[in-house]
């Protein structure tokens, strides 16, 4: 299969949510829109920002779904050319920009201009963060970080719905590095497939999957499990579609939060290897001083 492109607009209209659950410095532009998610039952008030509970929204599953709701947000009430989602503290360095510093505690948003997609998504159709690198493969992270259960139920609805995918699935498990974090840029019509294909599997799996036990962070199962799936997605997408064009780039963290020692033990809780622990939520993993008192 071929991606079909059309005439090519040279003023596209691209919008990238950036998910918020709390106050901190707002980044927007043309291109990036504020976005609190999650604002149906949150105790946080952020003023003047765009909510996720408006509209055609799921903002009351954000304890589960994490950004997920955000991302559903964009996709039932923002009609534009390209789509994208980042977080208040993780961006795609679609310039690699900030290569030697991976933790700037200041960013120019001028470096996610609507100049800079218009020009980029000529060129490519999807723009993702590269790869982390693991010692295990998907599902054994996974197994280790959550509950297997969880992913073999998605696994399996996936395969029931959408056949074609089955063997894609099992490549994209054994291996050793994946996408995280649910960050991409895509053009319209890849970002409607992927939100069809991948709220329809989660839809089926959500009444199955019992959270009653599980505790906070194991709570926010769908959004674990949407990040596994994105790899399945840009899989599948990668064997059917001969000319797609993907553009990997660095993510970048900002912190502005200084961390203490009670972050590092509960790393170790987790059972979780704190290097990457930190690089998810964007904090940057040296204790500082006062923290070490």
């Amino acid at each position: 299969m071929q991606i079909t492109r059309g005439k090519i607009k040279s003023n596209m209209n691209t919008k990238i949510i950036v998910c918020y659950h709390k106050q901190f410095k707002e980044f927007a532009n043309e291109v990036l829109l504020p976005l609190h998610v999650g604002a149906q039952n949150s105790s946080n008030s952020i003023a003047n920002m765009q909510r996720d509970d408006t509209g055609i929204n799921i903002s009351e599953k954000n304890n589960s779904y994490c950004e997920l709701t955000g991302l559903y947000w964009l996709w039932k009430n923002i009609n534009a050319d390209n789509y994208g989602l980042f977080h208040y503290r993780r961006f795609l360095d679609i310039k690699n920009k900030y290569k030697d510093s991976i933790y700037p505690s200041i960013i120019n948003t001028d470096d996610w201009s609507k100049k800079d997609f218009d020009s980029l998504m000529q060129k490519y159709d999807i723009i993702l963060p590269k790869k982390n690198k693991f010692k295990i493969n998907i599902y054994e992270r996974y197994k280790k970080e959550h509950h297997a259960k969880d992913l073999d139920l998605v696994v399996n609805t996936i395969k029931a719905l959408y056949p074609e995918y089955s063997e894609i699935i099992e490549k994209s498990l054994s291996k050793k590095e994946e996408y995280s974090c649910n960050m991409f840029v895509m053009k319209k019509d890849i970002f409607i497939e992927y939100c069809q294909w991948l709220f329809s599997a989660l839809n089926e799996v959500e009444s199955k999957i019992n959270i009653a036990n599980y505790n906070s962070y194991q709570s926010r199962v769908f959004g674990f499990l949407s990040e596994r799936m994105l790899n399945f997605f840009i899989d599948y997408k990668l064997k059917t579609c001969q000319n797609l064009k993907i553009l990997h780039v660095p993510q970048i963290m900002i912190n502005d939060e200084p961390i203490c020692k009670k972050d590092f033990l509960f790393a170790k809780f987790i059972n979780y290897p704190t290097k990457y622990y930190f690089n998810i939520l964007g904090i940057n993993c040296t204790i500082n001083k006062k923290a070490k008192k």
